[in-house]
């Protein structure tokens, strides 16, 4: 993970502009990497970083510790992953029952505004922040108004038949399918102990 560049709150605010894709990003797979693509053509055109946001740990094992929730990778991997699609500035926020409960408005505006110096953001259609899950593409296209940065986000990806997801991905491989959850991820699926 060489040349990667590690950020967390308390590295706020940044000294340069960012063009940020935000998520939990569990196994990295292809809809991940077309999010970290667009984050990257976003950052040449607003002439900014582009940078990944993500939790540590992940939201589901705050807010929900009884479902046994199984990751697809570990913190480490994740990054290792995300550097090798040719991002190298990644920001770990801390995931806890506090962050849930800020409302999206606030989020963006501490986070990403203050803290990131965002100037363009991408995420991907199912993507819901802030308390109860109020913070949608329309709630980051209207803040975007007031702070001044574009926000969008990309449409589902499909590939043999499936919409690409990390929970797909989970459960195919519960099922043993190791060679379709592969082709999900664009990688073979690995873990690492």
């Amino acid at each position: 993970m060489k040349g990667l560049k590690i950020f967390t709150p308390e590295d706020f605010p940044l000294d340069f502009k960012t063009s940020v894709t935000i998520g939990s990003f569990d196994g990295i797979h292809l809809g991940h990497k077309a999010l970290l693509n667009r984050a990257k053509e976003l950052a040449s055109e607003f002439k900014a970083t582009p940078l990944v946001v993500t939790f540590d740990p992940h939201p589901r094992k705050v807010l929900l510790p009884e479902s046994h929730f199984k990751l697809l990778t570990t913190l480490e991997e994740k990054l290792e992953l995300i550097s090798k699609e040719g991002i190298y500035h990644i920001c770990i926020i801390p995931f806890t029952r506090v962050l849930a409960e800020l409302s999206a408005d606030l989020f963006v505006e501490k986070y990403l505004v203050d803290g990131l110096k965002v100037q363009a953001v991408v995420v991907g259609f199912n993507f819901r922040f802030g308390k109860g899950r109020e913070g949608s593409l329309e709630v980051l296209k209207r803040l975007g108004k007031t702070f001044g940065f574009y926000a969008e986000s990309l449409g589902p990806i499909k590939a043999n038949g499936l919409t690409v997801s990390s929970s797909t991905i989970r459960g195919l491989l519960e099922k043993g399918e190791v060679e379709k959850a592969g082709q999900l991820l664009g990688h073979p699926y690995f873990f690492s102990g």
